[in-house]
């Protein structure tokens, strides 16, 4: 628990200060969470069956193009361009039919990588076309997500008897997700 408040801390002392410059240096910022996020998503499915590094490099720069793609705000809160969309189906299916190979890299391989990065990639371009339009909306969004959070835990540490999926983790609680 010490550790959890200490490095919460840290955390808001080092983005605090990014969240409200904004700019290149939060595009930056979110980017670099994006890899980290993309790079968790990877190491999953090479958990059950390897990606080629080949892949894995063109897995990143679409993730580059699609987080820092145009953010021009203009009603069109998904502007991604559809060159970058083809490019994504493209540089991910091709490679599964040239392998030949179906324990190196297959179609499955293909549309589960490009599923993440359609999730990542969009979750991570709407921060940064967020916190171009509206910098209060942004503070909001994360406000709520963490005083819930905060509250769960609470409400689940103080009167959490009933477990909810522990298979998937142990300690959380019915009583902490009501509260």
């Amino acid at each position: 628990m010490k550790t959890r408040v200490i490095s919460a801390i840290v955390a808001l002392i080092v983005f605090i200060p990014i969240f409200i410059m904004g700019g290149l240096l939060f595009k930056v910022v979110v980017f670099g969470v994006s890899v980290l996020a993309l790079k968790e998503f990877m190491d999953i499915k090479d958990s059950k069956h390897k990606t080629p590094d080949f892949i894995k490099f063109i897995s990143y720069i679409t993730l580059a193009l699609i987080v820092l793609g145009e953010q021009a705000y203009n009603h069109d809160l998904l502007n991604i361009d559809f060159r970058i969309i083809a490019e994504l189906f493209l540089a991910l299916l091709i490679p599964a039919v040239l392998y030949h190979n179906q324990d190196l890299y297959d179609v499955n391989d293909a549309f589960y990588l490009i599923g993440g990065l359609f999730f990542i990639g969009f979750a991570f371009n709407l921060l940064v076309i967020l916190r171009e339009y509206n910098l209060g909306v942004l503070i909001y969004l994360f406000l709520i997500t963490i005083i819930t959070d905060t509250y769960a835990y609470i409400t689940g540490l103080l009167i959490g008897r009933n477990k909810l999926i522990p298979e998937v983790s142990p300690k959380k609680t019915w009583e902490g997700l009501v509260g």
